[in-house]
């Protein structure tokens, strides 16, 4: 039941979660770190009480719901806060007098085989990010032809980025890369997808091993039965069959840690990763990804995450059409990479797009595939520096002074207009 002494939610990380006493089951924990993102956005106080409210007394399917919508958290939340506020009305009216009841959540087992997706889910993204910002990983959906052309169509993408040398931007999450390498994933790769729920898990470990863990695992009231997120189907899974019946216990806690790792990270996106597999086995040979790890295709594929600077200056070229005399035109260089250099990383990795259509630098020296280079323009204060991000090649006129090179330059970066010079 759902009322004002429910639980505050503190969030993971937060200088509470550590303080509290009461015992925090990991899903709980997981799925409130998710809520409460999103609810922050919602009002400015009572984001703590009122997110642990919904996850006090809302089903899980209905917790799944809000993340997936947020229409239906609005609706959940402001509800949730006048009850907060003024205790009325209870929780069991509120359900009742819902006009539309959310269905109950159907229960996958192996037996009976993935869950229904509608109709339209073909056109659904391909990919969702689990966890941990920029990285990505296959959204599960119908096997149907479109998404397995779309999936084999990425692969292929992947082998034409490896086979020519060229950058994709797209990052993939550890245990995909694994994946498509044809290597172990183990239950550690969990942390590169979501960082919240390893720790969660690896705290239920220890758990598992600390003295009075039995009465512990008893306030926890886990079973083999886990909620799925909406990018994941939205459902339930029976981590063992009768999964709902069997309580997670010490004993058996590495078994529930490795099946619910092994849920999310193979068996729930298993037929996609395969397709993309597939997908580059078109393009490239498997055996030329032999002795490759992880890292080293995320280089590969990636580039550095961070800017080289020296790396970049090295194999960048210069050529001279101002008409300036050459002590002008050397000043005017160190004024370019001073700018360069003191761009925060957002704006450097912009620059980089507007002037060779990738917003990261290659791994090595080897992927400049054509070196970029500046051209400097006869002075034209009003003129945009402009791109030719075919060959790699920045148009910059010969600014006045340092602080107009900067402000032209990060105006430019910013103008999202294409077109022939």
């Amino acid at each position: 039941r759902v009322n004002s002494i429910s639980r505050v939610f503190h969030p993971t990380l937060s200088p509470d979660s550590y303080s509290h006493s009461t015992p925090v089951c990991p899903r709980r924990q997981c799925l409130g770190d998710r809520l409460y993102a999103r609810c922050r956005h919602l009002h400015a106080t009572n984001v703590q009480r009122v997110t642990g409210m919904i996850l006090d007394g809302a089903p899980t399917q209905v917790i799944l719901d809000c993340l997936r919508d947020d229409t239906i958290l609005r609706k959940h939340f402001n509800k949730m806060l006048e009850i907060s506020e003024t205790g009325k009305p209870s929780f069991d009216d509120y359900l009742n007098d819902l006009d539309d009841k959310e269905e109950v959540s159907k229960v996958y087992t192996e037996a009976e085989g993935r869950p229904p997706f509608e109709v339209d889910s073909d056109l659904a993204p391909l990919f969702f990010c689990p966890g941990k910002q920029g990285f990505y990983t296959p959204r599960p959906g119908p096997d149907t032809a479109f998404r397995s052309n779309a999936f084999h169509n990425v692969g292929r993408l992947i082998g034409l980025a490896l086979l020519h040398n060229e950058l994709l931007p797209l990052r993939l999450c550890r245990h995909v890369l694994k994946f498509l390498l044809r290597k172990q994933i183990c239950w550690h790769d969990l942390a590169f997808y979501d960082p919240a729920l390893y720790e969660s898990l690896r705290q239920l470990l220890v758990s598992a091993r600390a003295p009075g863990a039995e009465e512990h695992f008893k306030t926890l009231d886990l079973t083999f039965r886990v909620g799925i997120p909406c990018e994941e189907g939205g459902y339930e899974v029976d981590l063992l069959p009768g999964g709902d019946n069997i309580s997670v216990t010490p004993y058996t806690a590495d078994i529930y840690v490795e099946r619910l790792a092994g849920w999310h990270l193979i068996e729930c996106a298993q037929k996609p990763m395969q397709w993309m597999l597939e997908g580059i086995s078109d393009v490239i040979s498997p055996a030329l990804l032999i002795g490759l790890g992880p890292e080293d295709l995320r280089l590969l594929l990636n580039g550095c995450g961070s800017l080289n600077f020296s790396m970049l200056k090295k194999n960048t070229f210069f050529h001279d059409e101002s008409g300036e005399n050459q002590e002008r035109t050397t000043k005017f260089k160190k004024w370019f990479w001073s700018v360069l250099r003191k761009m925060t990383p957002r704006q450097q990795h912009d620059l980089l797009y507007f002037w060779t259509s990738s917003p990261l630098l290659p791994a090595t020296e080897q992927g400049f595939t054509p070196h970029p280079s500046v051209v400097i323009r006869p002075p034209d204060e009003a003129r945009l520096p402009t791109a030719n991000t075919c060959i790699s090649r920045l148009y910059v006129p010969f600014y006045s002074s340092k602080r107009l090179l900067r402000a032209r330059l990060l105006t430019a970066i910013k103008t999202k207009v294409f077109g022939f010079v």
